[in-house]
């Protein structure tokens, strides 16, 4: 027996599903597979008994169709429980996804900021341009640089 096996135990509903619906379903599956078969490929041996395979699949396909409508309610059951546990890992993301958008709406105001400061960098640069040209062009030359701040 595998550590796996040994350390979860199978509720009723698995030992149910595992000793009962699905023999049933898989023989319903094979017997069904079968005819089928050897309905194609030898018909001469399905065809005399025809009516007694049909019996046969159908006796067989009831308990299976009940099997099998009962293994899907048990797992609709499953699906409940676990989508009922999920509400606070949706809450988490949720906050996550503020928080994220939070960050985000700051650092594009901080980049706008940014922006904005770059913009008066290089204003002001161009007039410090501007006036060193027209003090030259005036002949006022500036030996030891402009005075404004940068």
């Amino acid at each position: 027996m595998s550590s796996k096996m040994s350390n979860k135990k199978d509720s009723v509903n698995d030992r149910m599903v595992k000793w009962t619906s699905l023999p049933a379903i898989y023989l319903w599956i094979a017997s069904s597979g079968t005819v089928i078969f050897y309905g194609i490929f030898k018909p001469d041996i399905v065809l005399p008994s025809v009516e007694a395979f049909i019996a046969l699949i159908a006796i067989i396909g009831t308990q299976a169709s009940k099997s099998y409508d009962n293994i899907l309610e048990l797992w609709k059951a499953e699906q409940i429980v676990e989508t009922n546990l999920h509400p606070s890992v949706i809450e988490s993301q949720h906050e996550v996804m503020k928080a994220n958008a939070e960050h985000e709406r700051i650092m594009a105001i901080k980049e706008m900021e940014h922006q904005q400061i770059l913009a008066l960098k290089q204003q002001e640069h161009e007039h410090c341009l501007a006036h060193e040209k027209q003090q030259s062009e005036l002949g006022y030359g500036s030996a030891g640089g402009h005075s404004h701040k940068e």
